[in-house]
């Protein structure tokens, strides 16, 4: 990832996930990266697989940020059953791959 780079929390600007998912397809187009914050487990969970595979394809680059080890690249994703339901994305999470 460029040094210098500013980072963005959509809750911070989009009033709604609705709102956050309309402008995700003209959004990912200009960005030079995105940044995943991974839970405290290292997981990223369901709800980041779409926007993170929509980077990738068109070739925006895909780093992963955790306390201990800092900004890393990400170059694919383990696919793991948590067990536990979240109403929003299912019992899916990923695990970066680093």
């Amino acid at each position: 990832m460029p040094s210098g780079a500013t980072l963005i929390d959509p809750a911070t600007i989009y009033a709604s996930d609705t709102e956050w998912l309309r402008s995700w397809p003209r959004l990912v187009r200009i960005l030079g990266g995105v940044v995943v914050f991974g839970a405290e487990d290292g997981t990223i969970r369901a709800g980041c697989i779409r926007e993170l595979a929509d980077a990738i394809a068109l070739g925006v680059r895909v780093a992963g940020f955790d306390l201990g080890r800092g900004l890393r690249e990400i170059s694919g994703f383990d696919l793991i059953y948590t067990g536990r339901r979240n109403p929003a994305n299912g019992h899916l999470a990923t695990r970066p791959i680093r």
